[in-house]
């Protein structure tokens, strides 16, 4: 497989009461490890993820990932749409790191992702102090097993 939809889509997944797909993030970075190519061929897509629980689901939502195929990287163009503001210097630095850490352009002529890029998300989910800080509020821990994303 070298396309992230198909790997994604191979992936064991838990049916909640909303009817969704939750993926786990630990099964689909052991597939990707391994993978023997360096890059997946990707779409436009969004991994959103979650915390859950014993049936209790906890969304991340300002941690979701998208990738985005462009005609041209521009990082700057996609924070300043993103944020609404006018230039890139009104933008806080926290906000232009968590993007740079959740966020990828892919263009549209290779429309290949970089394996290790996607792995670096991953391991962010991991070990984000802020992440894990969030979930030590609402759950008496916190364990990698129980991230898990969906895919849009």
């Amino acid at each position: 497989m070298n396309n992230l939809q198909e790997i994604i889509h191979s992936l064991k997944f838990n049916t909640i009461s909303t009817n969704e797909h939750f993926y786990r993030f630990r099964d689909l970075e052991q597939c990707l490890l391994q993978l023997t190519a360096s890059s997946i061929i990707v779409n436009d897509c969004i991994l959103i993820p979650y915390y859950i629980c014993d049936g209790l689901v906890y969304e991340l939502y300002e941690y979701e990932f998208s990738i985005s195929l462009v005609d041209e990287i521009d990082l700057n163009k996609y924070l300043i749409q993103k944020t609404g503001n006018s230039r890139i210097d009104e933008i806080d630095s926290n906000i232009i790191n968590l993007h740079n850490k959740c966020h990828i352009e892919v263009l549209n002529s290779v429309g290949n992702l970089l394996i290790k890029d996607l792995l670096n998300y991953i391991r962010f989910i991991y070990n984000e102090n802020s992440i894990i800080n969030q979930i030590s509020k609402y759950f008496d821990e916190f364990k990698i097993t129980n991230l898990y994303f969906l895919y849009y």
